[in-house]
């Protein structure tokens, strides 16, 4: 059995006594930290302050060590114990607001009635809020609001500047890292927010070490207050923009100055912790008081990590005597309607720690004494947490509801074991006196693997010199004190080892571990589509390599980029996949896991390794030629080529010749313009065209086909110009019988001549003379002017000579002479 008693010698390390010397470092600084603390706030453990005086505050991920918000809340009261109460969604729990959106955890005092008043808690969706009494007003409903109905602060501002009855001090984070406070006075008309990033808090400092050695901390400038904020809620410490007033003193100036500390570390740069704020803030100053009835420090989350890890240390008694313990809302959901764990609700069973705590501040117990006990122990469970149970959820995958089942189980296990170990320890300090015991202490060193057998090796000890038990806790319903335990099935189990004393005291550690008999699928990789590709289909193949042991391929994909995934479909052996039915133009990330009984191996060796492709968008849509119709003759040589839209097309592209075989060489881009007007085209020719439409995608053609070519003809050209040739223009002595003639006209196919004596520029008796150029009048009258016209004309046209219709010649006949037989002249004879 791998277990290490408090005197057992392991690997060389003698472990008799460590306890004991960590216990007295511990105390000494303690000591150390408390007199710094005391010296910084100018107070002591004697200070007695209001009895309903409060101390809170916000950090963001600015200032503290993970990166991750942070709330925390310090309350006092008369004699009013609290409890901690589980508010299932689907309720009205405060009258007027409706059914809760989301289940919360919310503290108040235990003489409330059931559901009643809530002064701090967090909702499921990882908005935490705290609160500070200020006088009366609406904090009832804005707390109840806010964690019944929000999921982030900006949703609680706009609600609360619309609160008009609202006098309070609150204090709220959430999962996008926003840390805020504020302060409302209805009385005074005073309403601030003190948001720890806001510019006006970064020309703040104070002199949280005293650097200068003025013995006065509010005049230093070491340390920046942006990033955090601290208040108490009496007396009021707001200056008129909304900035820290320094000169306040009291428990507002312990609470900045020993937080600042902490933050700072005296220069240093040390980050703000859940486990440095409980021991150094809750304790070791001038805050611990007898009169504080509940504490709560609220881990929160990074924006991209799952909300149900936001983590509730809640202080278990008193603030100088109690133990913090984690609650997960998660782990409380996971338990039924209300199973928070029994010693934080005090209508459990009837028992609280706060009053066998408080008992024991009021009998004045040592402070290092009950430290010196109960520090070690709470030191273990902040670094348990936050080490080993949160990285482990962290990696999970919480797509997965059977993983996020599981991890519901186990929160829930851990905060009743751990809250069952701090009160056992706290009862025992009550009952026996603070100097009577002190806490075990345990470590889960390592595990060694024997097939489906585990072996775990632990470190145990006890100052006192108490012999103790142990009690393993191995994650698949089995519990028994061996170290070594065989599973049923492979699986990743929460292991838990608690020791305890011959007093009852117990402690526990835990561990995760991943049991397999066989070793699990080999190391693969995906292969295609590459990662980034752009995929011109939209039912591309998925492709990997292979893994050596897998009895089977999953494969997962979505739109959702989020390193999740939450349908795994089985492939069975095969390394591809056709997918089909995907959207164009659409970014797809998947991913591939082998399996087999030994468990899963991610392709590219993580399960966030997914991934992407992306489908090109879809290709023009169908569309058809308009016009010139399908074999029309056009009278034009610069004819209109127009067709329809095609939907999704970016160019259009045409292209035309007179070779009749369906083809075409001369694509040109036609922009995004549905028509062009063609020029310089030959007459009486038949042309053959085409258009199509293009994308990134591809390209369509119009009319359903790339050989869809449609023709049209030009029409022959009108009779070339051509001019008239004889009798000259204006001829005179033109015999009565003349011939016309006139040049040929090219394309011509017959011509018509026309003559009158009217000089008007027009006639009438146009008459056809074939194809012939020439023609001889007859049966003109002597000494008549005559004005005549060529015309030429085919089917295209008429053309008249010389240019124009008007452009008419004239001639003119001859005056005819006497007829010689008819004249008698007289004979004259002498």
């Amino acid at each position: 059995m791998a277990i290490k008693s408090r005197r057992t010698v392991w690997k060389g390390k003698k472990v008799g006594g460590y306890i004991f010397i960590l216990a007295t470092a511990l105390v000494s600084l303690a000591v150390v930290i408390f007199i710094t603390a005391t010296q910084m706030s100018g107070q002591g453990l004697s200070e007695k302050s209001l009895t309903d005086e409060c101390v809170a505050g916000v950090a963001d991920g600015d200032v503290t060590v993970d990166g991750r918000p942070m709330l925390w809340k310090l309350r006092n009261e008369s004699d009013l114990t609290n409890d901690l109460n589980y508010f299932i969604s689907g309720i009205e729990y405060s009258s007027g607001l409706g059914l809760t959106q989301y289940s919360f955890l919310g503290m108040g005092p235990v003489n409330d009635s059931p559901y009643g008043s809530v002064r701090q808690g967090l909702n499921s969706q990882g908005l935490a809020v705290g609160w500070n009494v200020l006088d009366d007003g609406g904090w009832q409903l804005l707390n109840h609001k806010a964690l019944g109905y929000f999921d982030n602060v900006n949703q609680v501002r706009v609600y609360l500047n619309n609160m008009t009855n609202l006098s309070t001090h609150n204090y709220f984070i959430d999962v996008d890292g926003e840390a805020v406070l504020w302060e409302s006075q209805t009385g005074d008309g005073q309403h601030w927010e003190y948001n720890t990033r806001a510019p006006a808090r970064d020309n703040q400092w104070i002199d949280g070490d005293n650097a200068d050695g003025d013995g006065n901390y509010a005049t230093g400038t070491d340390v920046n207050l942006s990033g955090w904020v601290v208040r108490a809620n009496a007396p009021g410490h707001f200056n008129n923009d909304g900035t820290d007033d320094l000169w306040n003193t009291d428990r507002y100036n312990v609470g900045r100055d020993v937080v600042g500390s902490l933050v700072y570390n005296n220069g240093n740069g040390t980050a703000l912790s859940a486990k440095k704020l409980a021991v150094n803030f809750f304790r070791r100053d001038a805050l611990a008081l007898d009169n504080t009835v509940s504490n709560m420090i609220v881990q929160g989350v990074l924006p991209d990590e799952d909300l149900r890890l936001s983590t509730m240390w809640v202080l278990l008694g008193h603030t100088e005597t109690g133990i913090f313990v984690p609650v997960w809302i998660h782990g409380v959901e996971s338990g039924g309607s209300n199973h928070v764990p029994q010693y934080l609700n005090n209508r459990d069973d009837g028992i609280c720690v706060y009053t066998p705590a408080k008992s024991m501040q009021n009998e004045g117990y040592y402070e290092d004494r009950v430290q010196a006990r109960t520090l070690p122990f709470e030191g273990q469970l902040f670094d348990v947490v936050n080490d080993t149970l949160l990285s482990d959820w962290r990696s999970r995958n919480w797509s997965d509801n059977s993983v996020v089942n599981v991890i519901g189980e186990e929160m829930k296990r851990v905060q009743e074991q751990m809250d069952y170990d701090a009160y056992k320890l706290l009862r025992y300090l009550y009952d026996y006196g603070s100097s009577s015991n002190y806490a075990p202490t345990v470590s889960i060193d390592d595990v060694s693997y024997n097939g489906m057998e585990a072996t775990f090796s632990v470190t145990a000890g006890d100052t006192d010199g108490d012999e103790f038990t142990y009690r393993f806790n191995f994650g698949d319903g089995q519990i028994n004190a061996n170290a070594t335990h065989t599973y049923a099935q492979n699986g990743h189990y929460l292991v838990s080892c608690t020791v305890t004393d011959e007093h009852g005291i117990s402690q526990t550690d835990w561990i995760f571990v991943t049991v397999h008999g066989s070793d699990p699928p080999a190391a693969f990789n995906k292969s295609s589509p590459s990662n980034g590709e752009t995929v011109q289909s939209t039912s591309p193949v998925l492709s990997w390599g292979t893994s050596s042991g897998a009895t089977t391929y999953e494969y997962c994909y979505d739109t959702s980029n989020d390193n999740a995934c939450n349908n795994w479909t089985s492939n069975g052996t095969s390394t591809s996949k056709t997918l089909s039915g995907l959207s164009t133009a659409t970014t797809y990330y998947w991913h591939v896991r082998a399996k087999n009984s030994s468990g899963s191996t991610y392709s590219n060796g993580s399960n966030i390794a997914f991934w992407s492709f992306t489908t090109a968008a879809a290709p023009p849509a169908a569309f058809n030629k308009s016009a010139p119709i399908n074999g029309e003759t056009v009278q034009s040589t610069s004819p209109v080529l127009s067709w329809g839209t095609s939907s999704g097309a970016t160019m259009y592209e045409y292209c035309y010749d007179t070779s009749h075989d369906n083809a075409c060489s001369n694509w040109t881009s036609n922009g995004t313009s549905t028509s062009k007007v063609l020029n310089g085209l030959g007459t009486s020719t038949t042309y053959y065209w085409h258009v199509r439409a293009k994308n990134s995608s591809g390209t369509i053609y119009s009319n359903g086909s790339g050989t869809a070519f449609w023709s049209f003809t030009t029409a022959a050209a009108p009779p070339a110009a051509f001019n008239k040739s004889a009798p000259i223009n204006g001829e005179t002595g033109q015999s009565t019988y003349p011939t016309l003639s006139w040049d040929n006209s090219s394309g011509a196919t017959t011509y018509e001549y026309c003559y009158d004596a009217s000089n008007d520029n027009a006639c009438s008796n146009w008459t056809s003379n074939g194809t012939s150029t020439s023609k001889t009048l007859s049966g003109l009258s002597s000494g008549i002017t005559y004005y005549w016209h060529v015309r030429a004309i085919n089917n295209e046209g008429t053309i008249y000579s010389n240019g124009s219709g008007t452009a008419f010649w004239s001639f003119t006949t001859a005056v005819a002479l006497p007829d010689a037989s008819n004249i008698y002249l007289p004979l004259i004879f002498k």
